[in-house]
């Protein structure tokens, strides 16, 4: 027997989801900053590796924004 206010089902959903949130938010900041500090081309990774070839690796850059 819970001490607290009853909520029901739909509020405990409710307060779950909302707990997540910031959750949510830290690691899509974490993952963008990792992608923005860690070195190398991102590219250069998506395409087939380091020995894509140069238009391969500009297409990617031109498609992705990062031209």
């Amino acid at each position: 027997m819970s001490t607290g206010t009853p909520l029901g089902l739909a509020g405990r959903v409710a307060a779950r989801m909302l707990a997540a949130l910031p959750v949510l938010a830290g690691a899509v900041v974490f993952t963008f900053l990792l992608t923005h500090v860690l070195p190398g081309d991102p590219a250069a990774f998506l395409a087939s590796g380091p020995s894509a070839g140069p238009e391969e690796i500009a297409q990617i850059r031109a498609r992705m924004g990062l031209d």
